[in-house]
């Protein structure tokens, strides 16, 4: 039997629902698991005080200092979402980032996928994120889906890679310009007679232009913006 005590910042801490927890454990451990096991993921820690990373071996009578991650490059900006980010995923597309998502797709599926793509995975799941092949990854903690925007914002410093309604919410497609004479035949004539500027999606061909429930949800996208600009609590 060995002893640790592993000591978390607190939003760490949040997440262990402890400050400091010593542990017994029956054998030497990796710090990486010790963490896992007390339901902190690997991806949200950062700086490590005591040893020198997570595949260090604890081996007993070790105290280790971690604090929780502040910043991740997003390399090319490219996200997934498990099947319960939806909403998450919709908003992120909304806001011009490459986001697949599919609510059929289990967890080993999100898993291959994110890795396969490239992806940066984000799931409210601790168990799909303790495996050890997803380096890029993020758990998702908050349940509304404007602050799990800020959120992912804040963490991959998206700001200066946003487009806002530069893609599809509904198939992650890009959307462009389209001439109003190209799909008149598609515009209400209530719309039409107002209004010359009209966007297509490339990938499932749904027509948009900027009505009412587009400046509601410009007004939407600077709250999140606003908020995640804020540093946290």
């Amino acid at each position: 039997m060995i002893t640790v005590e592993l000591q978390f910042d607190e939003p760490l801490a949040r997440l262990a629902r402890s400050e400091r927890i010593c542990r017994v454990l029956p054998e030497s451990t990796s710090l990486k698991d010790a963490c896992e096991a007390a339901g902190i993921p690997s991806c949200e820690i950062g700086r490590i005080t005591g040893v020198a990373n997570l595949d260090v071996v604890l081996t007993g009578g070790e105290i280790v200092r971690l604090e929780a991650v502040r910043r991740v490059d997003p390399g090319d900006g490219r996200f997934l979402c498990d099947g319960h980010l939806g909403k998450l995923a919709r908003l992120l597309r909304t806001l011009g980032m490459d986001t697949t998502w599919d609510k059929a797709w289990t967890e080993p599926e999100v898993a291959r996928r994110g890795l396969n793509e490239n992806r940066i995975v984000l799931s409210g799941s601790r168990a799909l994120l303790k495996r050890k092949a997803l380096t890029r990854a993020m758990l998702v903690t908050a349940d509304d889906p404007d602050l799990q925007t800020v959120d992912v914002v804040r963490r991959f410093d998206l700001f200066d890679r946003l487009d806002p309604f530069g893609r599809c919410p509904l198939c992650n497609g890009e959307v462009a310009m389209v001439t109003k004479g190209a799909v008149a035949g598609r515009i209400p004539p209530r719309t039409a007679a107002w209004l010359d500027t009209y966007f297509l999606c490339a990938g499932c061909d749904q027509l948009y232009w900027e009505g009412t429930h587009v400046l509601a949800l410009r007004a939407r996208i600077d709250r999140i913006l606003a908020a995640a600009r804020k540093e946290p609590e």
